[in-house]
C-alpha cells in the first residue's frame, strides 16, 4: 500500500465463509485437514486458514503437507475421513514420491479417494471433484487486473487505483452435490 507503482487485485481466500459453510453442512466435524502441497502457494494459504481458527473453537486443524507422502500415504489419510473431517483442499501439485499434478488430476486423485465432501476457496477444480465452498474467480480476478491495465494505459498512476480484494461468490458442483 505505500508503494507508489503497486496496485492490482489480491488474492485473498474466503476461507473463513467456506469453512463457516462447511461446519454448517457437516454438522459432526471437529477437525478440519487441509491439503498442501508444500509450495510457498500453500503454506500462504495455510497461514490466512490459521489466522482465523480462533473463529471455530470447536474445531481443530491438521495439515496434511501431500509433498511429504507417498500417493499410497495420502489415500490411506483420505480415505480414513469420516463425517467428523472437513476436508479443505487448498493446493495439491505434488507428492512426496516426485509426482506432479495439475489441478484436474489432483483433484481427481483426491476426490475419488475422499468418501466425504472436498471444500476449496477457490474455484480451480469445481467440476472435477470439488465439491464447493465460497470461492474467488480467477476469471475475475484477470478482469478487474484488465481494468486496471486500462486505468494505468489511459494515464491513471497506479497509486491512484485501489488495490481491490478478488470477488468472491458461492459455487458449487452439482454432481458432488448429488453425490453427498
Amino acid at each position: 500500500a505505500q508503494q507508489p507503482l503497486f496496485t492490482g487485485t489480491a488474492e485473498v481466500f474466503p476461507l473463513k465463509e467456506t469453512l463457516s459453510m462447511a461446519v454448517s453442512l457437516q454438522l459432526k466435524a471437529d477437525r478440519v485437514l487441509t491439503i498442501t502441497d508444500g509450495t510457498a502457494s500453500s503454506d500462504g494459504y495455510f497461514k490466512q486458514l490459521e489466522d482465523m481458527m480462533h473463529d471455530f473453537p470447536g474445531l481443530t486443524i491438521e495439515n496434511m503437507d501431500c509433498s511429504q507422502l507417498t500417493r499410497s500415504e495420502i489415500a490411506s489419510r483420505l480415505a480414513s475421513c469420516d463425517e467428523n473431517t472437513i476436508l479443505l483442499d487448498m493446493i495439491m501439485s505434488r507428492d512426496g514420491e516426485g509426482n506432479e499434478y495439475n489441478v484436474r488430476q489432483a483433484v481427481s486423485f483426491l476426490s475419488d479417494t475422499a468418501k466425504i465432501p472436498i471444500f476449496k476457496a477457490d474455484e480451480a477444480g469445481i467440476g472435477d471433484g470439488i465439491f464447493g465452498g465460497c470461492v474467488i474467480s480467477y476469471l475475475q480476478m484477470g478482469e478487474q487486473a484488465g481494468e486496471t491495465i486500462k486505468k494505468i494505459l489511459n494515464g491513471a498512476a497506479p497509486d491512484e487505483i485501489e488495490v481491490k480484494n478478488a470477488e468472491t461468490r458461492f459455487e458449487f458442483d452439482y454432481n458432488q452435490i448429488r453425490r453427498f
